[in-house]
């Protein structure tokens, strides 16, 4: 019985590796889920971006990140860039 245990939550763990690879897989249309572990340096600590502002998709291959403080953009830019995603961020 415990060596099936161990198997059936392996497995368990297998898949949810998948699931979470997938979800960054590039396609030829932007996923806002492509987003997902880039984290920001703000206010003195390290906050996920989606907790910074709004992530849209205004056309099939662009995201475009809202920060709910726009003083915040820099920094966006560069927790983007530092994430190595090959995605270039453009900060207006």
């Amino acid at each position: 019985m415990s060596v099936e245990n161990d198997v059936k939550v392996a497995m368990k763990a297998a898949l949810e590796h998948v699931k979470h690879e997938l979800k960054s897989l590039r396609t030829g249309r932007a996923n806002v889920s492509l987003l997902d572990s880039v984290t920001v340096e703000v206010y003195g600590t390290k906050l996920r971006l989606k907790e910074l502002g709004n992530i849209t998709i205004p056309e099939p291959r662009q995201l475009m990140v809202t920060p709910f403080d726009p003083q915040n953009g820099a920094a966006i830019a560069k927790g983007i860039e530092a994430a190595n995603l090959n995605i270039r961020p453009v900060f207006e």
